[in-house]
C-alpha cells in the first residue's frame, strides 16, 4: 500500500485470480469491491483483468469498475492478424488492450 503513495500511478488493476471466482466466492468479490472503493477514494481508475464471462462483467459493473480486459472482449492476436483487422476495419475502429465497461 505504501507504493500507492510513493509512485505516481493513475490506475489500480484487479488481478484475474479474483475475477476468475468473483461470482462464486464472496471473499473475492469483497476484495474486488475494496480495490474499486480504494481507487475511487484516491481518484484512480480501476481495471479488471481476465474477464471471461458476462456474469463477471455484470458483477464488476455493479461494483463500479470502469474498465476491463479479457477474452470476453477479444482474444490475443498476432501482429499479422492485427494488421488484417485494421485493414478490414479501414482503421476506423480503435482497438485497445482494455475496454470501457459502460453499457
Amino acid at each position: 500500500m505504501s507504493c500507492l503513495r510513493k509512485f505516481h500511478i493513475s490506475k489500480l488493476k484487479i488481478d484475474r485470480s479474483f475475477v476468475d471466482v468473483i461470482v462464486e466466492e464472496h471473499s473475492a468479490a469483497q476484495v474486488a469491491r475494496s480495490i474499486i472503493d480504494l481507487a475511487n477514494n484516491l481518484e484512480l481508475q480501476v481495471i479488471a483483468e481476465g474477464i471471461e464471462t458476462a456474469q463477471q462483467l455484470d458483477c464488476l459493473r455493479d461494483m463500479g469498475c470502469g474498465e476491463g480486459q479479457g477474452y470476453l472482449f477479444g482474444r490475443p492476436v498476432t501482429a499479422a492478424q492485427l494488421r488484417a483487422i485494421l485493414i478490414a476495419e479501414n482503421s476506423t475502429r480503435p482497438l485497445a488492450a482494455c475496454c470501457e465497461m459502460s453499457e
